[in-house]
């Protein structure tokens, strides 16, 4: 029997360790995590409600071009017909087929940011190609260059001779910039702004492309998302003139010559980045983060060498599926450390997963603040547990009523936090409600049948062992390894298996019964001839 348990540990320790060594020598996933400042993963979530008819949908999607890299695209098509293709204004997705009820679309893709720099050349204005010149010059609703009101401007402001377009360029965007003011209320047409002074980001990007092409330099406005670190992607729009090369400006940001690492371009086309045909309803949202990944391991999810490695890899999942197997695939790290703690050293706490789930649940808090909660809410607990034992209830409704209790004294502490402003208290909202109820009910039981110094010493235990748990399940390297290897889960397993077989004296016992040490010795020694 313990052979068998030995082999069987040993065989799932080397079928992880064997899958790992493969992954890292063969397909080059990187062991440290390098969280990259340039990438990005985002994902285009749209819900359309259609007529039950035939009909599209269609979205702007990034193109690859100087300052941006677009890798690993995947789509959810809900059984229509997909494709992308490539318009003047950029990649354009599309969906078609019966849109019948509420459908879900997604379309995924990892990009990789960089900040464009560009100077204003002092050079004459080079020969506008007829390509640029027949879609950038034009005078349209949205980009009135041809008004009076923008010839009239013009002729206001004093701009440098032909030969100069940097000079051109520098006096109407320092106009648009600084005489325009800003207001995202404000409206977003290009003449109105002009007239009262005042518009929108887009309002403003439109009136400055507007003057540039009224000058002769062509423009055009591009609609994109500034990515955040803590949040969904913003909308955002700034124009790029041509001098010889696209050269980016914001007159929002009071920037020119420059579009930062976080701006994301979608399209250059005036119409919408998203419309459909035949639907009642359609709506869209951004997601973005920064990725983990390294270089190495982008190139292996990319165009990887060995096709098994891109599809295995949980990279690929979507982000909400992605932040839920994080968490989960730290848990048997938490079980592992249990199991020893418990059939090694002989510590003992109320419920095996008790302290697992609590360290769980202060991922998002400090330790310290974390089981001040615990104790806050779990003695209030306490408190109503000895009340009810006075009625002598039957268990399910006791255990009923300390869940109510437990839940109000946990939005207590939500709404205290709110009006202190003190977001620590929010995480109470987290705490594991049930096992809370679990572990007052048990703590109480364990008060009565074997005294307060036991019921005290496991509580602590508890308590001490989900301290200990605490700062594996907050460890990004831990993190990295688990979710880029969840193999090593099969090493787990077979530690788990070895640890299940020990026979063994418990550290503990050892402690406890150290001074009989001594005493057999010495009756052993008595004996011997």
């Amino acid at each position: 029997m313990l052979s068998s348990v030995r082999w069987t540990g040993a065989a799932l320790i080397a079928l992880g360790a064997s899958v790992f060594a493969w992954k890292v020598l063969v397909a080059r996933v990187p062991l440290l995590p390098a969280q990259g400042e340039r990438l990005w993963r985002v994902e285009l979530e749209i819900s359309v409600r259609g007529r039950g008819q035939r009909g599209s949908v269609r979205a702007a999607l990034p193109s690859t071009e100087p300052g941006q890299r677009i890798m690993d695209e995947g789509v959810v098509s809900q059984q229509l017909d997909h494709s992308v293709r490539n318009e003047p204004g950029g990649r354009v997705a599309v969906w078609g087929g019966r849109l019948d009820g509420m459908v879900e679309l997604r379309q995924a893709y990892r990009v990789e940011l960089q900040r464009v720099e560009l100077a204003l050349p002092s050079t004459p204005m080079p020969k506008v190609p007829d390509e640029i010149a027949q879609s950038f010059l034009i005078s349209t609703a949205t980009i009135p260059a041809k008004s009076r009101e923008l010839a009239s401007l013009l002729g206001s402001l004093s701009l440098p001779a032909g030969d100069d377009p940097a000079g051109t360029v520098r006096a109407i965007f320092a106009f648009v910039a600084n005489e325009v003011s800003l207001d995202n209320e404000e409206s977003d047409d290009a003449l109105i702004a002009l007239a009262h002074r005042v518009g929108s980001p887009v309002g403003k990007a439109r009136l400055l492309t507007a003057m540039l092409r009224a000058s002769g330099v062509p423009a055009r406005r591009v609609q994109g998302l500034d990515l955040q670190d803590n949040g969904r992607p913003r909308p955002k729009t700034w124009v790029e003139a041509w001098i010889g090369e696209w050269v980016p400006m914001s007159p929002e940001d009071g920037l020119l010559g420059l579009r930062p690492a976080r701006w994301l371009a979608l399209s250059r086309d005036e119409g919408p980045t998203l419309s459909s045909t035949s639907t009642n309803a359609v709506d869209a949202r951004h997601r973005a983060r920064r990725e983990w990944l390294g270089h190495d391991e982008l190139a292996t999810l990319m165009t990887p060498p060995n096709a098994i490695a891109a599809r295995l890899s949980l990279f690929r999942l979507p982000l909400a599926t992605q932040a839920a197997l994080r968490v989960l695939l730290l848990l048997p790290i938490g079980a592992l450390g249990i199991a020893v703690l418990r059939n090694v050293v002989g510590i003992r706490t109320f419920g095996t997963f008790t302290p697992i789930l609590f360290a769980l649940a202060l991922r998002l808090t400090d330790l310290v603040t974390g089981m001040g909660l615990v104790v806050a809410v779990a003695s209030l607990g306490l408190l109503s547990r000895l009340l009810l034992g006075r009625l002598h209830l039957l268990l399910v409704p006791r255990l009923c009523v300390l869940l109510c209790v437990v839940v109000l004294g946990l939005a207590a502490l939500a709404v205290v936090g709110r009006e202190s402003e003190i977001a620590a208290l929010f995480g109470g909202s987290l705490l594991p409600v049930v096992i809370l109820v679990m572990l007052v009910e048990r703590f109480t039981v364990t008060l009565q049948e074997e005294g307060a110094r036991h019921a005290l010493t496991r509580l602590a235990w508890t308590f001490a062992v989900a301290a200990m748990i605490h700062p594996i399940l907050q460890n990004a390297l831990l993190d990295h390894w688990m979710f880029g290897f969840p193999e090593l889960v099969l090493v787990v397993a077979g530690l788990l298996i070895w640890i299940g077989g020990y026979t063994g004296y418990r550290l503990s016992e050892l402690l406890r019964f150290r001074t009989f040490a001594p005493a057999r010795a010495g009756v052993g020694g008595g004996g011997a001839p």
